[in-house]
């Protein structure tokens, strides 16, 4: 089953959600979720075989505390946030600037969100130890 819980949908959402073809609220978020996720699990692996862990490490420093909202920053976001990045602190995690932002040129759109996912998720598992 599931718990019942209460959230607040923009009207931009709910459009989004398509609720007219007759399926309630609570099923259309949780077939979007579980598509979404299906989604973003497909490139992990992948995700992982295209950057060193150095590279990870500077993305992950580049996007502590970036906000993804609304989730169309994520497109090139961090890209950016490299970009905006001093060569210093990439050097520092042993990674190459020129080297990591045409990694993250050659990315999807699908492997944009799934980064960000990842990233998201790994500064989520630290604050919690």
């Amino acid at each position: 089953m599931g718990q019942r819980t209460s959230i607040y949908l923009t009207d931009d959402l709910k459009a989004k959600l398509k609720l007219g073809r007759s399926r309630g609220l609570s099923e259309a978020l949780n077939m979007a979720i579980d598509r979404y996720q299906e989604i973003i699990d497909a490139e992990r692996k992948r995700m992982n075989s295209i950057f060193t862990e150095g590279e990870w490490n500077a993305m992950r420093n580049s996007c502590n505390g970036t906000l993804w909202v609304p989730a169309a920053l994520i497109r090139g976001g961090v890209l950016a946030n490299i970009e905006d990045s001093l060569d210093e602190e990439i050097e520092s995690f042993g990674a190459d600037r020129e080297t990591l932002e045409g990694k993250l040129r050659e990315l999807t759109v699908v492997q944009q969100f799934a980064l960000v996912d990842m990233i998201e998720q790994w500064w989520d598992e630290q604050s919690a130890t």
